[in-house]
């Protein structure tokens, strides 16, 4: 019989730090199922409470959710020194610290002289392989539910800022419709936060900052009404399409402006993007993959002290540790970003997810500043929107004048007839077939009394726009957009009578 050899100094030394480092893995050891709580580093916490600097390696004013929190070179020190802090290896201790344990015994029972009997190396080599294309095949489907439901986010994101710059427009003549569709988009993405993640009602009962800020903005009566369906941000979508219904006269309709279009589209988006995300929320990778890969891991790291006993000693016990580590740890993170909502506790960071709180607020503090900008009632602003484009068809028309001369007066030998007012098409073209309605004296060049009669008829349809956007009437948008023709009308026929007439 083999006689027992004691170990060797090196042997207790690798021992001890091997036990050191995965100390705080014991703790909390033998429960199973550790607590499903969110798992990403507190970085922006809730409000009222502290974080200090530093906690997780960086600080809070390091974090910027706009640029994405990225790893640097520099960074393998402070990964090193918080490896105790992994979230990840909080995850795995209890898988860990079996292997630990079961490694012990094996090599404590070989070492001894107990255990004779170990295992060659072939078939641990290639169940290895398999393995690992196992691991690689999960972590990579995991990783495209990730970003498939981050560019998703960019998409509501972008769509959110369209309709805030085109409620002004749009709705700026209805204050009170205009008034209900802002409130439903800033509210949108904080309810799309909540329901992906812990759901409205489980937000409400814990009395989440999210719930207080949505109450806030919706007021209690639209909030209750929003509480009582199943999917809370395709309701307020829905109170956001009946506005825009509401303002363009409703579904029967016969002719469809593009601005309502428009911002059907945009409100159409939305939902689709809130479809998708619903979609990788409650469709997650199968079961049976998951529990065979977990299967087949634990056989396979079990049978590794058999292997590596007889050639490592007392060091099997670290080695086995390390590749546990590893491998079941690129097994975790798998699972982790599996499902890209799962952090609602103020996080920045991308670490184990979509940081749902940062996105949200980024959109609805954007829409509030959009809103913040353009006021409802504000009448010099809206005046601007009627001279803004007047003022810029002017400025071109001055800088296409090259040629600066005098209109020639109109010739007696052809009478002008009396100039009638110039008709803007609804439909394509419009411009065009208002410029061509004024008669032209002397072979196409406009007279005198032309460009006099032209001004006048543009200076009155921006007068009745004023005054319609002033009283907030609902044809205060087609007036302007009368005006802004008869305006383009006016410059056209005075730089074709400066240009066109002989010096």
């Amino acid at each position: 019989m083999r006689r027992s050899r004691a170990p060797s100094w090196w042997a207790w030394a690798a021992v001890a730090a091997s036990c050191r480092c995965l100390a705080p893995a014991f703790q909390g050891a033998f429960t199973l199922v550790p607590r499903r709580r969110s798992l990403a580093p507190r970085i922006a916490p809730r409000a009222g409470m502290a974080s200090p600097a530093g906690a997780w390696g960086r600080g809070t004013a390091d974090i910027n959710i706009a640029g994405g929190e990225r790893y640097s070179s520099a960074d393998w020190i402070d990964n090193m020194r918080n490896f105790h802090k992994s979230v990840i290896l909080r995850r795995i201790r209890s898988h860990l610290v079996f292997q630990v344990v079961m490694t012990t015994v094996v090599t404590s029972l070989h070492q001894f002289g107990i255990l004779m009997q170990t295992c060659t190396a072939t078939p641990c080599t290639i169940a290895g392989v398999v393995v690992g294309l196992l691991l690689v095949f999960r972590t990579n489907s995991a990783y495209d539910r990730f970003w498939e439901a981050r560019k998703i986010m960019g998409g509501m994101m972008n769509s959110c800022r369209n309709l805030a710059q085109m409620r002004l427009t749009s709705l700026a003549s209805t204050p009170q419709l205009a008034n209900e569709f802002g409130r439903c988009l800033e509210a949108l993405p904080y309810v799309t936060a909540m329901h992906l993640t812990w759901g409205v009602p489980k937000a409400e009962r814990r009395d989440h900052h999210l719930y207080r800020r949505v109450r806030a903005i919706l007021g209690d009566e639209l909030y209750e009404d929003m509480v009582q369906v199943r999917c809370p941000p395709s309701y307020l979508l829905h109170r956001m399409r009946l506005c825009v219904d509401a303002r363009y006269g409703g579904q029967g309709q016969a002719v469809l402006y593009a601005p309502h279009l428009q911002l059907l589209d945009r409100i159409n988006g939305l939902v689709d993007g809130i479809g998708a995300l619903e979609r990788i929320l409650r469709t997650p990778v199968p079961m049976s993959y998951s529990r065979h890969l977990s299967r087949f891991l634990t056989i396979w790291l079990g049978t590794l002290p058999f292997v590596l006993v007889n050639e490592l000693g007392w060091l099997t016990i670290p080695v086995v540790a390390a590749i546990c580590w590893a491998y079941v740890g690129a097994e975790e993170i798998g699972h982790t970003i599996e499902n890209p909502f799962n952090d609602l506790d103020g996080a920045q960071t991308f670490d184990t997810g979509l940081p749902m709180v940062a996105l949200s607020t980024t959109i609805s503090s954007e829409v509030r500043n959009h809103f913040d900008m353009y006021e409802d009632g504000s009448k010099e602003q809206q005046r601007q929107a009627v001279e803004l484009p007047i003022k810029s068809a002017r400025e071109s028309a001055d800088a296409a004048a090259v040629v600066s001369a005098p209109v020639a007066p109109a010739a007696p030998a052809a009478p002008v007839a009396p100039p009638r007012e110039a008709s803007v098409g609804r439909g394509r073209g419009g411009a065009a077939r208002a410029s061509s309605s004024l008669p032209l004296g002397r072979g196409g060049v406009p007279t005198r009394e032309e460009v006099a009669e032209a001004k006048k008829q543009a200076d009155l349809a921006v007068w009745a726009a004023k005054a319609l956007v002033e009283k907030g009437a609902p044809q205060a948008t087609a007036m302007q957009a009368k005006a802004a023709a008869k305006v383009r009308i006016y410059e056209s026929l005075r730089i074709k009578a400066m240009m066109e007439t002989p010096s």
